[in-house]
């Protein structure tokens, strides 16, 4: 999850503000899915053999007054064998660990007919907003990321709502 903490630490040092939140229909390279993001996202690609993760691609963008929109798919090998509600706990529970944040709550999901899981995790000075869900041996963390004070925007669930998966 290195991607991730890159991500919170550009969010916490960066104050730039943006327009208001203009989401777009985007097809991210290689994540075989689409997704509605704001601007042009940034894309992180990384290898990885560690766990059965054999690469985790991330996208991401700063939107908004101090908030982020992010997409991250990792892609598990073909001979790695996993429980899929232990592996949406544990990813909920290194995206909480990578970011610092508590968890407020959480509730298993479906989305298109795929297992997930729906998380709010709270730092000092930031919430995530989150959704986690598994395709086949993908795995796609949905976030945004704004400051706690922050009043919960109806872009949020239009973000996480958006998600499909190309086929």
């Amino acid at each position: 999850m290195k991607p991730v903490l890159f991500i919170i630490a550009w969010f916490l040092l960066s104050h730039t503000i943006f327009a208001q939140d203009e989401l777009q229909k985007l097809i991210p390279d290689g994540c075989h899915c689409t997704v509605l993001l704001p601007g042009t996202p940034i894309k992180s690609v990384s290898t990885d053999s560690t766990g059965g993760v054999h690469a985790t691609i991330s996208f991401w963008n700063r939107y908004g007054k101090n908030k982020i929109y992010g997409l991250e798919m990792c892609v598990y090998d073909e001979g790695y064998n996993f429980d899929y509600t232990k592996e949406l706990l544990a990813q909920r529970d290194n995206f909480c660990a990578s970011t610092k944040t508590e968890m407020e709550n959480t509730s298993l999901t479906k989305q298109n007919g795929y297992s997930g899981i729906d998380f709010i995790s709270r730092g000092q000075t930031n919430i995530f907003y989150n959704r986690i869900l598994i395709v086949d041996r993908r795995v796609y963390i949905l976030f945004v990321a704004q400051p706690v004070d922050a009043t919960r925007s109806p872009d949020v669930d239009r973000f996480l709502n958006s998600f499909n998966t190309l086929r």
